[in-house]
């Protein structure tokens, strides 16, 4: 039975599993800078002077804005102030609707989506659902969005103002993985396709800048209609940031090459879907046992971590999940931090300190001994994976702790080489841990329980009167059984000149979500 959907609806999401699982994502890096050195632009199309009075961002018109086929990680920003999506997500991974003007489904495998009338292209040529369909059918080709279509087998469109989608599996959360640029039909190779967002990239006194686009919806409400675009090469960015010549920086703290920007700033942060995690080899000796695994949760000092170890540059995760917060919140109570806990768990499972020499034997007599590895591409991760080896040194479980080179990490997890590992991915909006369980192209540690596909297929395909209890059956299990233990999620931010902006809501899909209702002051 069809359900229609109109616009902003809760969402759940949807993930690019990065192939590098501990690499750091780096989107906009910020290289240290000398305090003596001097912001010049490499490109220079304004010349306002030392703490101007214009708003201005980086970017390298070498490398186009091209959102799907040539995106450069400097010009993120510029992007997401051209171009335009179906859906949007908010900070709290709540799907919004951009271009959709309603939807239907057929229980979660169908769907037909109705495009808004009156947008226009930034060439004054009317939005299509042929423009919809192209962008997502080169989405789905793209290295860049190309997992999260993983089960989608058809894109087309029906006439100018309808899209319809089909996938293998249902998927009710579909429109959570819908927040990607829309271009124009025809223009995937394109340096800088045309878009049909809040402002338009303009060539003007032979440099760049985004002008507001006058027939955008609430073009009269934005807080600039001029943005200014300066380049700078890596390390003159920050002193460009100290000395106002950029207002405002995308950064990831938890990347090795960011700098820390102190002094006069603000930081919003938000939420990604990066988890970072433990797995577990579940047909090794040490955690072949379920409730020796589920233990393990309890040594895991989440928030020490998320704040003392990583600045809050991450917000703690007791299950692998960014939604359903307040249906969630008691499975999340049960795993807070709790050595003692751990302790009672691992006893009533045969291991103990039998001989009282402060090291816990299994029933046999035998070291309850743990091989586990981490990579040393990150310390922050390596920090937290420390920390968490610590505990379970503290407890009195002998520990076999590896820090070793990716090449080497990479090896070991293939080979099943391991007892523990400590890793990073990039879940879909939708939050699929398919690819991390049964089958999945991330089940390092071997896991054969079906029932974990069962119950995703369940809630993926819940509609809302049935999500709540699909979420319950999914995660209990996935705490119970522990084939995997959430340690938290990464964050990132907007960093800007202190009292320049106020109101900014940013989201991993946007950071200038709702960018109409920001206010900005450049006195």
């Amino acid at each position: 039975m069809k359900k229609a959907y109109k616009s902003c609806i809760f969402l759940i999401l949807a993930a690019t599993l990065l192939p590098g699982l501990l690499s750091g994502c780096d989107f906009f890096k910020l290289p240290s800078a000398s305090p003596e050195a001097k912001p010049t632009p490499t490109t220079i199309s304004y010349k306002p002077g030392g703490g101007d009075n214009i708003f201005s961002i980086n970017y390298s018109p070498e490398y186009g804005i091209n959102p799907i086929s040539g995106l450069n990680k400097a010009n993120r920003l510029v992007t997401e102030l051209v171009y335009e999506s179906l859906f949007v997500l908010d900070k709290d991974y709540n799907y919004r609707s951009v271009l959709c003007d309603s939807w239907t489904t057929d229980g979660g495998k169908s769907f037909r989506f109705i495009i808004k009338q009156g947008i226009t292209f930034h060439d004054g040529t009317p939005l299509t659902a042929y423009d919809v369909a192209f962008s997502l059918n080169q989405a789905k080709k793209s290295g860049l969005y190309g997992e999260r279509f993983s089960k989608v087998t058809k894109i087309e469109a029906l006439g100018a103002n309808t899209v319809t989608i089909t996938l293998s599996r249902a998927n009710m959360m579909l429109p959570a993985l819908l927040d990607v640029p829309v271009i124009k039909s025809g223009e995937i190779n394109v340096k800088n396709p045309v878009g049909s967002g809040p402002y338009m990239l303009t060539k003007e006194d032979g440099g760049y800048v985004l002008k507001a686009y006058g027939n955008w919806r609430n073009s009269q409400s934005l807080p600039l209609q001029k943005i200014f675009l300066q380049e700078y090469k890596s390390e003159n960015i920050l002193a460009a940031f100290e000395g106002r010549y950029l207002d405002l920086l995308f950064t990831d703290p938890l990347d090795v090459s960011s700098v820390n920007i102190k002094g006069s700033s603000d930081t919003s942060y938000f939420d990604t879907t990066s988890l970072q995690y433990i797995g577990f080899n579940v047909n090794g000796t040490a955690f072949s046992n379920p409730e020796v695994r589920r233990a393990m949760s309890y040594l895991i000092n989440r928030d020490y971590i998320a704040g003392n170890l990583m600045s809050y540059a991450a917000s703690p995760a007791y299950l692998p999940t960014l939604l359903m917060k307040e249906d969630l919140a008691g499975i999340r109570n049960e795993y807070a931090y709790a050595p003692d806990t751990a302790k009672l768990i691992l006893s009533a499972n045969n291991i103990a300190d039998r001989n009282n020499d402060g090291l816990l034997e299994n029933q046999s007599g035998a070291q309850f001994t743990v091989r586990f590895i981490a990579s040393k591409d990150n310390p922050y991760k390596l920090a937290a994976a420390r920390n968490i080896s610590e505990s379970l040194v503290k407890l009195g479980v002998s520990v076999d702790f590896r820090q070793l080179s990716w090449e080497d990490y990479l090896k070991a997890l293939k080979s099943g080489d391991f007892d523990m590992y400590y890793a990073e991915v990039k879940l879909t909006a939708d939050f699929d841990l398919s690819p991390l369980l049964a089958g999945g192209s991330l089940n390092f540690g071997g896991i054969k329980d079906g029932a974990y596909g069962l119950l995703m297929d369940a809630y993926l395909a819940a509609d809302d009167n049935l999500r709540k209890a699909a979420a319950q059956a999914l995660y209990s299990d996935i705490a119970k059984t522990a084939p995997i233990m959430p340690v938290v999620f990464r964050r990132q931010a907007v960093v800007t000149k202190r009292g320049v902006v106020s109101g900014a809501e940013p989201s991993q899909s946007n950071v200038f979500y709702n960018i109409e209702k920001w206010k900005i002051d450049l006195s």
